[in-house]
């Protein structure tokens, strides 16, 4: 689970309602997930099949099969330069819409690729067989498309950000009892504004370490800044990581 599989899951509880769009799902890792319930409940189909170097022999003939029985209008694969792979495995069966998906640049190129120069002649040529096979190449941010050579002001593929986004309407509820409860647990005053932060925390503490991709540190720095405005503020952190220990002790 993270940022990208929980906002496909809101397109897919989106398209469910309007019946616009039948997705369908290829997982990679072969693995179940804390979604695919909820997912196959919603009338999507989801597929196993993983994928690695050691796994080609199953996943090739698996995933053109796929292909061809969906007869897919469009294919998105948010596996950044492995997509290029991808769909270089798929021709004579992939739709007429092709979309890669980059994010996390940090964790992506610099952990995955730059190790060997092996992985980086791969990720070198998954990027080429990306321009050549996609029709739509999506970031999350234009830092992140950046960060992968790709500019915003490219016609083919086409180019642009996509942020991602939820419905924040499924945690609106009733929310008394909980305020209460956590304004007695801490001893904060009724008239106190909570703000939560929840997710993995940063390896990292400085804001503008390559690092810190999950927001924690920034979150941080902005309720120092919105302290100095309104003294009432407090904030509660939930999440995990190898810096916690060290955030606990700088706050």
């Amino acid at each position: 689970m993270g940022g990208v599989e929980t906002w496909l899951m809101e397109t897919l509880r989106h398209w469910s309602r309007t019946g616009e769009v039948q997705t369908d799902f290829l997982l990679t890792s072969g693995n179940r997930g804390i979604f695919d319930a909820e997912a196959a409940r919603l009338g999507a189909k989801l597929h196993y099949v993983p994928y690695g170097l050691r796994r080609l022999n199953h996943f090739l003939p698996a995933y053109r099969e796929i292909l061809r029985r969906g007869r897919y209008d469009a294919i998105h694969d948010h596996a950044d330069y492995v997509s290029g792979w991808h769909f270089l495995m798929g021709l004579g069966a992939l739709p007429p819409v092709r979309v890669a998906h980059v994010h996390n640049p940090w964790l992506h190129i610099t952990a995955n690729y730059a190790t060997s120069s092996r992985r980086m002649a791969v990720a070198k040529m998954g990027k080429f067989l990306v321009q050549r096979l996609a029709t739509h190449v999506l970031g999350t941010s234009g830092e992140a498309l950046d960060m992968y050579g790709f500019r915003a002001e490219s016609r083919r593929p086409a180019v642009s950000v996509l942020h991602c986004g939820f419905d924040v309407a499924t945690f609106s509820g009733p929310r008394e009892n909980d305020r209460n409860s956590v304004l007695e647990e801490f001893g904060w005053s009724v008239d106190a504004s909570i703000v939560l932060f929840a997710g993995r925390l940063d390896r990292a503490l400085e804001i503008d370490h390559p690092q810190n991709h999950k927001n924690s540190w920034l979150a941080l720095n902005a309720m120092r800044a919105a302290l100095a405005k309104n003294p009432n503020l407090r904030l509660v952190m939930a999440g995990a990581g190898e810096s916690r220990h060290e955030m606990q002790r700088h706050l």
